[in-house]
């Protein structure tokens, strides 16, 4: 087998044009450099040098191999410079995705913050709600899920809680229900209700709602996109829920209400979710320092106006 050890005497040997100058430069013996080059010849069946007058010139044979060998460590160490650019941060991919949301309100302030301090690191978004995110991870397709209420379910996985939230369900400013403080579980009744992904069970108002009060929705429809959700539930073709933390980015539109479920609100706790490594680049851990800066405070912050 060639191995690196190989293709770094080849090269210095044409650099310096004996093996007695290569093995100074190697910091290696001349004859364990000599053991080197027979180990090599022999494994391909074919002198690399000619010796002339105590020089060594290249055969056709190791004339080929010497531009493999140059190409090759030229890739080795553009690699490996490229690895340690990723893990101190100076250049890099984050890719992240919010879990059953499109609404990317607060991307743009963290975007340019997390931009000023790593620019070559390239921010991408994945939009694949069909997919669990855990398996993304997993597969590396992802890098950070955020994720709401997550149950540890993969060793793999380590799970960072970001903040807690509340859910609020988004009406039509002159919907009967509109005028209320907080909705129950009987307002539901007979509601067309608008839902990011199926199952409904999946769904966090079914779950802890709907379904243990056995309410009767009148029609379920899908609506993956946040803002066509809000587009459909502003033509009063049904109504919608979403985390406060999503429903900031829509709550000046007059059109729209937001009202908490039931008088103590459904409480949401968003995660982030990332492989447990012991060494990941430096960049995926100040990506959730910045996101707790700017998302935490404005809805934590509201939470406690409300209940304080």
């Amino acid at each position: 087998m060639i191995e690196i050890r190989h293709l770094k005497l080849v090269c210095t040997v044409a650099e310096v044009g004996s093996l007695k100058n290569a093995a100074e430069k190697l910091f290696l013996s001349q004859s364990a450099l000599s053991h080197q080059l027979r180990e090599l010849e022999q494994y391909l069946q074919t002198p690399i040098f000619y010796r002339l007058n105590k020089q060594l010139v290249f055969t056709p044979a190791g004339k080929v191999l010497l531009d493999a060998s140059k190409e090759i460590l030229s890739k080795l160490k553009s690699t490996e410079n490229t690895i340690q650019q990723i893990m101190d941060g100076t250049k890099g991919t984050l890719r992240i995705m919010v879990e059953c949301y499109t609404a990317y309100h607060w991307l743009p302030m963290l975007m340019k913050e997390f931009g000023q301090e790593f620019p070559k690191v390239d921010f991408t978004i994945v939009f694949d709600g069909n997919q669990n995110p855990v398996e993304q991870l997993i597969k590396g397709e992802l890098d950070i899920a955020i994720m709401s209420d997550y149950e540890p379910e993969n060793s793999l996985v380590q799970v960072e809680r970001i903040f807690d939230d509340e859910l609020k369900v988004v009406l039509p400013a002159h919907h009967p229900l509109a005028h209320k403080d907080y909705l129950v579980a009987e307002d539901f009744e007979d509601q067309h209700l608008l839902v990011h992904s199926l199952p409904i069970e999946s769904v966090t108002l079914a779950s802890k709602v709907l379904i243990p009060e056995k309410i009767n929705l009148r029609k379920i429809t899908e609506v993956p996109i946040t803002d066509a959700a809000v587009e459909m539930v502003k033509s009063h073709i049904g109504i919608t829920t979403m985390p406060q933390w999503i429903f900031t980015a829509y709550e000046d539109d007059p059109a729209i209400v937001g009202l908490p479920v039931t008088p103590e609100g459904i409480k949401i706790t968003w995660f982030a979710a990332l492989l447990r490594e012991a060494d990941r680049p430096v960049y995926f851990d100040a990506f959730l320092n910045k996101m707790l800066h700017l998302a935490r405070p404005s809805v934590e912050n509201r939470l406690h106006e409300k209940y304080s």
